[in-house]
């Protein structure tokens, strides 16, 4: 086996909401990449041990439809009132989509500021009877939040 030395931007604030939503929520970090990439990523990540779960591709469902590895939160053995997924692809929580709650991908801003800007929504949301009535509102701030950025950055490049 060959060594690949491999280079990894963590998004501003990740430190800091993985703190903060510990207080609030069980973390449960689900992923579809395979686990021999993520468990080194996240073992530099989460030295506080924020994340109480970790789960891979070989506990997503695979949707020969779309060619595509999904995040089926039924089996995680919780009640679907309590639980959401935060991800920066729809089709990842398309089996449940009210229970989504979208985010942008990051690639590398180092002004990037949509960790913090989502803390004080899901301390909110902590207190939700049913989350899946509240993920409504974040969706409809988040496409207003998204359409702004997109404008600013147009023009920043003029």
């Amino acid at each position: 086996g060959a060594l690949y030395r491999v280079y990894v931007r963590i998004r501003p604030f990740a430190k800091e909401f993985l703190e903060e939503m510990s207080k609030h929520f069980e973390i449960v970090l689900f992923t579809a990449s395979l686990q021999k990439y993520a468990d080194p990523l996240l073992d530099l990540l989460d030295k506080s041990h924020c994340i109480r779960s970790r789960l891979f591709r070989r506990h997503c469902t695979y949707l020969s439809s779309s060619g595509a590895f999904v995040k089926d939160l039924s089996r995680m053995g919780r009640q679907m009132s309590d639980i959401f997924l935060i991800d920066n692809s729809p089709l990842s929580y398309s089996l449940q989509p009210e229970n989504g709650v979208p985010c942008t991908s990051f690639i590398d801003d180092p002004s990037d500021t949509e960790l913090k800007d989502i803390i004080p929504f899901l301390i909110e949301l902590a207190k939700s009877h049913d989350v899946r009535n509240d993920t409504k509102k974040w969706k409809r701030h988040f496409n207003v939040m998204y359409q702004n950025r997109s404008k600013e950055k147009m023009e920043s490049k003029k």
